[in-house]
């Protein structure tokens, strides 16, 4: 397990703790044949080919941030674009059964159908992603679209903290604050100081976000 991060770590030292725990065995192409069976709590991380930012950009002009973590990987540079963390997140009943498997599931393969858009299930990262290159979340086969865009621009790494829910949550939960606080990936819209600066792109992101989720509810008459 890596040492934890803190409030001293700033952006070299964070490349410098990425670049010494992620690691090529612990990450795989985004698709449901190449998922990886981890039932370990941890983070997980999203990166994407500078070529990605141009299939994102029909509604807003995104671009790689000026500072922004990149690895090469099999000879290419790809950019760290969104984490999450699987398994630590507080359900109210003092345990999370979650894990890693459950998260990329969660973002891969599940969640996708107008129920899920009305309950509010459905992955945040697909409905972040789908609203910059759709008028929808669902329509004209947005979710198939996106299924496409990840196994050919995205790359998923993770980080496993092996441990039950007590023994590891504030430590995960913390280092995906210092992380995001820092990085600043820019689809990670909580937690992220820019997602609340106006004019920022992930600002920008944001609002996309919002503004197409609630057309999609509205076009398909959720209940609130």
């Amino acid at each position: 397990m890596p040492r934890p991060l803190n409030s001293t770590d700033n952006f070299e030292t964070i490349k410098n703790w990425l670049d010494g725990t992620l690691t090529d065995t612990n990450s795989f192409t985004p698709n449901r044949d190449s998922i990886h069976q981890v039932l370990s709590k941890g983070i997980y991380f999203w990166f994407m080919k500078p070529a990605g930012y141009h299939i994102f950009s029909n509604y807003l002009p995104i671009q790689a941030l000026a500072a922004k973590y990149s690895r090469v990987i099999n000879g290419e540079q790809f950019d760290l674009v969104y984490l999450g963390t699987a398994g630590v997140r507080d359900t109210g009943k003092g345990d999370n059964k979650g894990h890693l498997l459950e998260r990329f599931e969660w973002h891969i393969l599940n969640y996708q159908n107008q129920n899920h858009v009305c309950s509010g299930i459905m992955s945040t990262f697909r409905r972040t992603l789908i609203p910059l290159f759709s008028e929808d979340l669902i329509l004209n086969n947005a979710q198939s679209e996106l299924n496409t865009i990840f196994s050919k621009y995205f790359k998923l790494y993770y980080l496993p903290y092996p441990g039950s829910f007590i023994e590891v949550k504030d430590l995960v939960n913390k280092d995906e604050s210092f992380l995001i606080n820092v990085i600043k990936p820019i689809f990670n819209l909580k937690l992220n100081q820019n997602a609340k600066t106006l004019g920022h792109i992930t600002f920008q992101i944001k609002k996309r976000r919002n503004e197409i989720e609630k057309v999609t509810k509205t076009r398909l008459a959720c209940k609130k």
